[in-house]
């Protein structure tokens, strides 16, 4: 496999959602690029997981609610 791997194919990888088969794998094995797509989109799904502090989501809310009303 000379070309490199769809984000999407690698997302799902990632996501559990469907595993690479043994080509894709073997590529990921000998590619930088996809094995740093790999490890990108990694780091996001553990953003994802990220729950800030309700006082940090009720201080945004009510900044953007003082906001809107200033502007009204």
């Amino acid at each position: 496999m000379s070309r490199h791997l769809q984000l999407g194919v690698l997302a799902d990888h990632v996501l559990k959602v469907k595993s690479l088969d043994a080509s894709a794998l073997k590529h990921v094995d000998s590619c930088s690029h996809c094995r740093s797509d790999i490890r990108w989109l990694e780091q996001l799904g553990a953003l994802r997981e990220f729950e800030p502090p309700s006082s940090a989501v009720n201080g945004v809310i009510e900044a953007f609610k003082t906001r809107k009303l200033n502007a009204a």
